[in-house]
C-alpha cells in the first residue's frame, strides 16, 4: 500500500518550535528528508503539521537483533518534547 510522503513547510510554528528546542539543548537543529515508514504521512492528509524526531540511533539500529536505546537518550527526548510542547 503506497503513502504519499508527507512534507511540512520550514517555516511552520512547528518545525521552527523543535529546531528552537534543540538548539537551546546544544543540539543539531538542521532539517532533512528520511526515506522512513511512520504515522506522520497520515496525519498530514487531515492537514495536521508533523515532524518525525525520536530518541537513539536510527541507521543501523532499527528492526535488528539488537536495537536500543540508552536511558540517557529517552530522558533526552522527554526533556525535547516537555520543551516543545511549552513552546506551542
Amino acid at each position: 500500500d503506497y503513502k504519499q510522503p508527507f512534507q511540512t513547510k520550514l517555516d511552520s510554528a512547528l518545525v521552527r518550535s523543535c529546531q528552537a528546542e534543540l538548539e537551546d539543548q546544544g543540539r543539531d537543529a538542521s532539517v532533512r528528508a528520511l526515506s522512513s515508514t511512520n504515522e506522520a504521512n497520515v496525519f498530514s492528509r487531515f492537514g495536521i503539521e508533523c515532524v518525525a524526531i525520536g530518541p537513539g540511533q536510527s541507521v543501523g539500529n532499527s528492526h535488528a537483533p539488537n536495537e536500543h536505546v540508552r536511558i540517557s537518550q529517552l530522558y533526552d527526548a522527554v526533556r525535547f518534547y516537555k520543551g516543545v510542547l511549552e513552546r506551542m
